[in-house]
């Protein structure tokens, strides 16, 4: 039914059209004040439409260029419900869009900086948190086979492209479920691992220690260990330390590189000991990983080397206090020497005089 109504008899009366005479039930009404309602008979806007289900409450459709456009008079800010073309709801600032939504795959676009927490977004993601609660949250309740909860990537647009994976295998292995960290390249692999037991890798995806590194390592300061007192106890001094370095076998030897490229092993002649024959010498400094191959703690010999060197070093103070007491002894004998050198000289020369009166002694006789 249409008619005009205020809900009494006095003026002014408004525009409805409703459905039922005896209990009204507002289709539409437009008030005196030029508001217009639609499902409810005291609009509170221009268009107000109201209703008490789930359904849709307005629906547009056009064969234009756009199913709803709306746009500010002085042309900087549009709305665009339902492009024809693509089916996207896009939002335009100006001749931009800075909004838009695929109803198909639910992607959302951004043509611009997206600010949380601020007004003025510097990036594309810019994040503002005054509070101490964490800024972000990400979330991933699918435990798929290589999916990663965070993936960080720059490409050159060329197909090559570089990425850093956070979490659940991180996409970029798909044999276990881990909660690794990775930093990847498109053309050689994957570069560094954190993995779920804080192991760090870098130039392999299995770390076996806190810092598994395959290659070479280069520091220009200090590298330093744990040697505190405090931390340590059955302490005792080396024994054997001179004998045990005359049993290390020393030698030149090459990586077999292209059996384990993934070690990164260094090209050309190395020196060094052979872990299994060092074992059996001084098995503290050799350690057997997960995987079952050894490695040795070189730096862990000085104190054998030291023990040794002072070891040998006793040895030769002996010996020199030895030859000391010798040369003390020689000239000693060569002083006694020199006392019965003189001693013979002078009954040498007593015997001549002898000699020499015997002989004179001799002459008279005969005469």
């Amino acid at each position: 039914m249409i008619g005009l109504d205020n809900g009494n008899d006095a003026g002014p009366y408004d525009f409805a059209i409703w459905t039922n005479t005896n209990n009204l039930g507002y289709v539409m009404t437009m008030k005196e004040n030029g508001l217009i309602g639609i499902g409810t008979n005291n609009p509170q806007t221009h268009l107000h439409v109201y209703g008490n289900t789930a359904t849709s409450h307005t629906y547009i459709r056009s064969e234009g260029l756009f199913g709803v456009f709306q746009s500010f008079s002085n042309g900087k800010s549009s709305l665009f419900f339902t492009d024809p073309n693509t089916g996207n709801l896009i939002l335009r600032a100006g001749t931009i869009d800075s909004l838009f939504i695929n109803p198909e795959n639910g992607n959302v676009g951004l043509g611009g900086n997206l600010g949380i927490g601020t007004l003025s977004p510097t990036s594309k993601l810019h994040v503002a948190n005054a509070s101490g609660d964490t800024s972000i949250v990400v979330e991933k309740s699918d435990y798929s086979y290589g999916a990663s909860i965070l993936e960080l990537k720059t490409s050159d647009g060329a197909g090559s492209f570089k990425k850093m994976h956070i979490g659940l295998g991180s996409g970029a292995r798909g044999d276990q479920l881990s909660n690794k960290f990775y930093l990847l390249d498109y053309e050689k692999g994957i570069r560094m691992v954190i993995d779920d037991n804080g192991n760090v890798g870098i130039g392999t995806t299995s770390p076996t220690e806190k810092l598994t590194v395959a290659g070479n390592i280069y520091a220009s300061g200090t590298v330093t260990q744990a040697s505190d007192f405090r931390y340590k106890k059955n302490i005792n001094p080396l024994e054997n330390a001179l004998e045990k370095v005359l049993s290390l076998h020393g030698v030149s030897f090459e990586w077999k590189r292209e059996e384990y490229q993934e070690k990164h092993f260094t090209q050309g002649k190395n020196m060094g000991f052979i872990a299994q024959e060092a074992e059996k010498v001084v098995p503290e400094v050799v350690q057997t990983g997960k995987d079952g191959y050894k490695s040795m703690a070189y730096a862990n010999l000085t104190a054998l080397l030291v023990e040794a060197f002072k070891e040998l070093n006793g040895k030769f103070e002996k010996t020199l206090r030895e030859n000391e007491e010798m040369k003390q002894e020689i000239n000693e004998l060569k002083i006694q020497n020199q006392e019965l050198l003189k001693r013979l000289t002078a009954y040498e020369s007593k015997m001549k005089k002898i000699d020499s009166l015997l002989s004179n002694l001799n002459q008279k006789v005969v005469q």
